[in-house]
């Protein structure tokens, strides 16, 4: 990794590609925890949109339940739920389409009494500074 948040704009990380075969929509993992997608390559770099990204949408898994997250930069997600399912600090949050591929952990749950939902804030469980390295990923490698 040559460039991360918050040295990077818009929640983007610049890898070095080396000589490997990296293409856009390449998947981006760290430490084994779906992080982005590859959005650009040139000829010795490559850039990674995080899907943390602001108003990036990824499907996911929480209190068993599959729903749309939204990105709010920073590694940080939003998402709506149900009042009445439970869901905890701690809990993994996972990507269905991914063969659930862990993208983030629970860290707020914010409850209205009066409301029929409950907002859920979830993170990369991985802070941007111990991003050295990436693992790219080609989709269907995933799958098998």
């Amino acid at each position: 990794v040559l460039n991360r948040p918050p040295f990077s704009p818009y929640d983007t990380l610049l890898i070095l590609k080396g000589n490997n075969q990296i293409e856009n929509g390449d998947l981006v993992f760290v430490h084994g925890v779906y992080i982005g997608d590859i959005t650009n390559v040139d000829a010795y770099t490559a850039t990674v949109k995080l899907r943390s990204s602001s108003g990036e949408k990824t499907l996911v898994r929480v209190a068993n339940i599959e729903i749309e997250a939204e990105g709010k930069n920073g590694g940080q997600f939003v998402i709506e739920i149900p009042k009445d399912l439970k869901v905890e600090i701690g809990d993994a949050v996972a990507v269905p389409s991914l063969n659930y591929a862990i993208i983030g952990s629970v860290g707020e749950v914010v409850e209205d009494p009066v409301a029929t939902f409950k907002t859920i804030y979830f993170s990369i469980p991985v802070a941007f500074q111990d991003m050295n390295f990436v693992s790219i990923v080609k989709k269907q490698s995933v799958l098998e």
